[in-house]
């Protein structure tokens, strides 16, 4: 919470460095995705906030794992209401059409190892929305790599 409500980007850069560690670890053995992909923020959540968070943990993985990140590949047109406190028809109902892909990104997924990258993961509604329109336009396979999930919420 540290860092993505009050920008201590010490502790979400050391978060972030322990997964891409993990991740490279794991790369010895698996194939990673090919590309990163950060939860996008609308821009007034942008302006409001200085910085995504999850393009921040995706530049350290990107660094340490050598997977590019697809920057402005897709975007959150529509301005939703914060996730935090909502139950999971809520958090769905939510992000109903919330986001787009550019036209311009679609050869950059078809058929490619696409891995969301999100800070905490709590009923999987924005991973599953994403992953959906990704998988709809080309993607191979889509990951998750995120610092937390929150186990069997009470949603």
């Amino acid at each position: 919470m540290r860092f993505k409500d009050h920008a201590q980007f010490a502790e979400g850069e050391l978060l972030a460095q322990l997964l891409g560690q993990a991740l490279r670890t794991k790369q010895q053995s698996e194939a990673l995705a090919d590309r990163l992909l950060p939860v996008p923020l609308h821009s007034r959540r942008l302006r409001q906030r200085g910085f995504n968070q999850s393009q921040q943990i995706a530049k350290q993985i990107e660094h340490q794992c050598q997977i590019p990140i697809l920057n402005n590949a897709c975007y959150r047109h529509r301005d939703t209401t914060t996730q935090r406190g909502l139950h999971l028809r809520e958090r769905q109902r939510n992000l109903r059409d919330a986001f787009s892909i550019d036209a311009r990104a679609l050869p950059k997924l078809a058929d490619k190892r696409i891995a969301i990258v999100d800070d905490v993961v709590t009923t999987s509604s924005t991973v599953n929305t994403l992953a959906k329109l990704f998988k709809d336009n080309g993607a191979r396979t889509v990951h998750v790599y995120c610092l937390a999930r929150v186990g069997k919420p009470n949603f």
